[in-house]
């Protein structure tokens, strides 16, 4: 029976912590160790761990960023497989019992991911990655002129733009999933590195590699200290086929208990917004565009992550930032959310008043759209 180590960043987590480790109590598959490293809380995080489990270890640590917590955690495990769980997410219980089985059932195999799914609130989900697929990377494609998502995707199924087989979970699967709603899940199987130019294809925290992978890919790298996940997980893809389980493995929270607002706030949206945004779009241009920066393609992705970092930067007061990569954005591909944005960000230079201009004109922006939900809403019901 092969041990899994679970490896749990946290910083100033007290408010999620606990759900977080329950769904590791709450898991099928008993034989794991988890590394939790408090990367340097100070709201209480660690005190909410003392006695829990004798098969958690906690290491504390003066704060590194989530990318030097995960790696101390990397270093401490002992397990044959190596799993991932953020301290504000918790897994549904087959998780660990899948992938068990999965790496029983394909002894070849190092790369095991599952659904991402994240909650806001009232059973109101985003189903990732497939949203990705089906939504976000077609849209890209549309705003830069590529015809890499045109048409229907094969078989309808949009995981299949990337992934090259699907044929149902097998008998390996039956016991985790076979009282669960998703024992007729897909699998999935692939070279989905090509993939990664457009959008993430999976997370961290659905996602179980063998320990001979880790050795392969190393530890999650130390100059992005905020994003380094992505530019891990496509190296990782880059080496190994990756299998996927339409089935959901983790559900990432945008609400702590009752609905109350998290005391932390997500790396992606929170304080460090724009710096997550600056550092996915340089292992963008060192993994994908810096080997072919004249391809129309990866030109117009660029310009699409530059105009990412802008849009961050302008919510955050940083209008001379955000100048910088809308200059760039707009010359290589100019359309007109990219030059209207550019227009304000020269007109309002004080960065206060510029936060303040932009995220008003956001609000301002999406009213039309909320307006016709709730019309929408009233009339059918």
């Amino acid at each position: 029976m092969p041990l899994v180590s679970i490896v749990m960043p946290t910083y100033n987590r007290a408010d999620t912590i606990s759900r977080a480790i329950a769904s590791i109590h709450a898991q099928t598959w008993k034989r794991w160790e988890l590394i939790v490293v408090d990367d340097g809380s100070t709201d209480g995080t660690a005190d909410r761990l003392a006695g829990l489990d004798p098969r958690l270890k906690l290491i504390r640590q003066a704060n590194q960023g989530v990318t030097g917590a995960r790696n101390t955690g990397l270093e401490a495990a002992t397990g044959d497989l190596i799993a991932f769980l953020d301290s504000d997410d918790e897994w549904l219980p087959h998780h660990l019992e899948l992938a068990a089985a999965f790496f029983e059932a394909f002894p070849g195999e190092h790369v095991l991911t599952g659904e991402f799914w994240q909650d806001f609130g009232a059973r109101s989900y985003v189903k990732h990655h497939l949203v990705e697929l089906e939504s976000w990377a077609p849209m890209v494609a549309r705003r830069i002129g590529s015809q890499a998502f045109a048409g229907p995707p094969p078989r309808g199924d949009p995981y299949l733009r990337v992934f090259e087989s699907r044929e149902r979970v097998g008998e390996w699967a039956r016991p985790a999933l076979g009282r669960t709603p998703y024992a007729s899940s897909f699998h999935y199987r692939g070279d989905i590195f090509r993939g990664w130019r457009w959008e993430f294809l999976m997370a961290m925290q659905s996602t179980v590699v063998t320990r001979a992978a880790l050795q392969r890919v190393g530890p999650t790298p130390r100059r992005f200290p905020v994003s380094s996940d992505y530019g891990w997980l496509a190296l990782l893809s880059k080496h190994f086929p990756v299998n996927l389980v339409s089935a959901p493995s983790c559900i990432k929270h945008e609400y702590g208990d009752g609905r109350r607002r998290l005391a932390q706030d997500h790396l992606v949206t929170g304080s460090t917004a724009t710096q997550f945004h600056l550092e996915l779009l340089r292992q963008f241009e060192e993994l994908f565009w810096a080997e072919r920066p004249q391809d129309p393609e990866l030109r117009g992705i660029r310009a699409y992550r530059q105009f990412r970092v802008a849009d961050a930067a302008l919510s955050q007061g940083r209008p001379e930032l955000a100048l910088e990569h809308l200059r760039a954005s707009v010359e290589t591909c100019p359309d007109a959310e990219a030059r209207a944005m550019l227009w304000l960000a020269r007109l309002v230079r004080h960065p206060g008043l510029s936060r303040y201009v932009y995220r008003a004109s956001r609000r301002a922006a999406s009213m039309p759209r909320s307006l016709a939900r709730l019309v929408g809403e009233a009339t059918a019901q």
